[in-house]
């Protein structure tokens, strides 16, 4: 679709859709992948509907010379964002320092390698917690972690917390 639609060979971004006339069926999904000599390595990016704001968890996060874990969030409401991303151990310890992201409107920010990132030293079963700091707008986050070696990945949604 990217390239049918848009002409564009790559891209990274979110896509809005919305339905012109009033409800109607609709059905959509998207799949991210790799392309190498052994196949297409890829991960199903489900559909959000709503945002999970204003605090949020991502699971499953792990760093190692195995797998990297990237993080990505996506403003949905159309207003700017201040988020603060901060990444703890399985006993809850922070590691590194946390990230700061201010996407704009409907704009998708993806942090490559996220222990890199905030200076947290490699280490498995961990948990990003996002937290609104100011802005008028809502968000998604994910996980994408990938093998090292194949490139393959799986994505881990941002779950809202209970207030």
């Amino acid at each position: 679709m990217v390239a049918s639609l848009f002409g564009l060979d790559q891209a990274i971004g979110s896509l809005q859709i919305e339905v012109l006339g009033g409800p109607a069926a609709l059905a959509a999904s998207s799949r991210t992948f790799n392309s190498t000599e052994a196949g297409s390595y890829g991960q199903r990016i489900p559909v959000a509907d709503a945002g999970v704001g204003p605090e949020a968890v991502i699971s499953h996060v792990d760093g190692s010379d195995a797998v990297r874990t990237n993080l990505g969030l996506c403003e949905v409401a159309g207003a700017a964002l201040r988020v603060r991303c901060t990444l703890l151990d399985h006993h809850g310890r922070q590691l590194g320092e946390p990230l700061i992201l201010e996407p704009g409107p409907f704009e998708l920010i993806q942090v490559d390698d996220v222990f890199a990132a905030t200076g947290a030293p490699p280490t498995a079963n961990c948990r990003i917690e996002l937290s609104s700091l100011s802005g008028a707008g809502d968000f998604i986050g994910y996980a994408s972690v990938v093998d090292a070696v194949t490139g393959d990945a799986i994505c881990v949604p941002a779950v809202a917390l209970a207030p």
